[in-house]
């Protein structure tokens, strides 16, 4: 259901986010999604359509960041939403340096017929 999806999506999430995540890492992450899976981050601006367009966007930042450490802090299911609030920390590659990002974030995933078909990101 909802729930082990949002936690499989986690999972996979950081696992985009390591040093030596690949292309597998993102397909991974992608085999939870629908074919039309829609993408949101309402504050960068950002709306994606698409497995091509997610594995474009994902695959651009892989190896800019390291050592992620996610603490979920929050799961609820309603309906077909689950909403999760979790912190994350990593390191982001800026020129030859590697700074530490703490954030909490947000995300909202709609599930149907046993996939994401919708994401909706804040940060």
């Amino acid at each position: 259901g909802p729930e082990d999806l949002a936690r499989g999506w986690l999972s996979r999430l950081r696992r985009t986010l390591s040093e030596d995540a690949d292309g597998e890492a993102v397909d991974r992450l992608l085999d939870l999604y629908s074919d039309d899976i829609a993408y949101v981050h309402p504050s960068a601006g950002i709306r994606l359509a698409g497995r091509d367009a997610i594995r474009q966007h994902l695959s651009a930042s892989l190896n800019t960041t390291r050592t992620p450490r996610v603490d979920l802090q929050g799961l609820v299911v309603a309906g077909d939403d689950a909403i999760l609030t979790f912190s994350l920390q990593m390191e982001v590659r800026d020129g030859e340096r590697w700074v530490p990002v703490r954030r909490k974030q947000s995300v909202i995933l709609r599930v149907a017929e046993g996939q994401i078909v919708k994401v909706v990101e804040y940060w």
